[in-house]
């Protein structure tokens, strides 16, 4: 059975820990404009929404850019777009940091890598989010991962992770990765609103009776939680020496000779008063 939502966004938001490995560890701050890039689901957004300068949030569904816009009206900060990630309406070097999940793999990614290297300032971030279900024995999310794919609903949450040579490709210029535990707490009907959002993208209709079933054995004060683990890569893009590193190097490779030269009338001038030094010694002796 196919229940339809009423728009109540019941995804979750990227742990507090993704927060802060960006602020400690990539100085993601006030300053930034952030792009983040996604499907349904804006997981980064209000987690970085009032830590940056800008947030701007880019999904290809006109339906869900439509809720953002209301969700978010009263902030002025934020900025929705209706648009694909290889076509962003936004100018040349406007943006700090990009972060995008599994709709890259919706589009090609050397396309993409292409129109970030246009939008990005120099040195500026990028991030690949892939969430998945976390599989431990004798959980819920181990058991609903098996549910959705018995119900034949393909969904990104059950996927395996993009293969590493596109990643590497993507990033080019260096690739790092870091990992990091969330969970969601569902109640019965969030739970089901969870579920349609899933089934409703591929038009699926799916056995809400066994689905109660699973709920009713691991629920727990009538709610069941879904473990994910959350797989981050990220690299630079528009790779730079910093100017006063590149004046530097440009100012010694042209000085090289000279003080090579330098160099090399410093030690004749030494070896000249030692030899001196021998001669006059041996007069004196004499």
């Amino acid at each position: 059975m196919l229940h339809h939502d009423n728009h109540k966004d019941i995804w979750p938001v990227y742990p507090t820990v993704v927060a802060d490995f960006l602020k400690e560890e990539l100085k993601i701050g006030k300053r930034y404009a952030v792009l983040d890039i996604h499907t349904r689901s804006s997981e980064l957004t209000p987690l970085l929404l009032h830590k940056v300068h800008l947030m701007c949030s880019v999904t290809p569904e006109a339906e869900y850019h439509q809720i953002l816009k209301q969700s978010y009206a009263t902030e002025d900060n934020f900025l929705s777009l209706n648009a694909t990630p290889d076509l962003l309406p936004i100018e040349d070097d406007a943006m700090h940091c990009v972060a995008i999940d599994d709709v890259l793999m919706q589009f090609d990614p050397i396309r993409v890598a292409k129109e970030f290297e246009r939008i990005l300032r120099l040195n500026s971030y990028v991030l690949f989010f892939q969430k998945r279900l976390r599989k431990q024995q004798n959980t819920f999310s181990k058991v609903y991962h098996q549910y959705l794919q018995d119900q034949k609903i393909e969904t990104k949450l059950t996927s395996p992770l993009a293969v590493k040579p596109m990643v590497v490709d993507f990033f080019g210029a260096g690739l790092y990765t870091k990992d990091f535990e969330g969970q969601q707490y569902l109640n019965w009907q969030e739970l089901l609103q969870y579920t349609d959002t899933l089934a409703k993208q591929h038009g699926l209709y799916y056995d809400v009776a066994a689905l109660q079933s699973l709920f009713n054995e691991f629920e727990e004060e009538h709610r069941v939680k879904l473990a994910y683990n959350i797989h981050l890569s990220y690299g630079l893009f528009n790779k730079s020496v910093p100017d006063i590193s590149l004046k530097k190097s440009i100012f010694f490779n042209v000085l090289r000779p000279f003080a090579f030269g330098f160099y090399l009338l410093i030690k004749a001038n030494i070896y000249f008063w030692k030899y001196m030094k021998r001669l006059f010694g041996r007069k004196k002796i004499r």
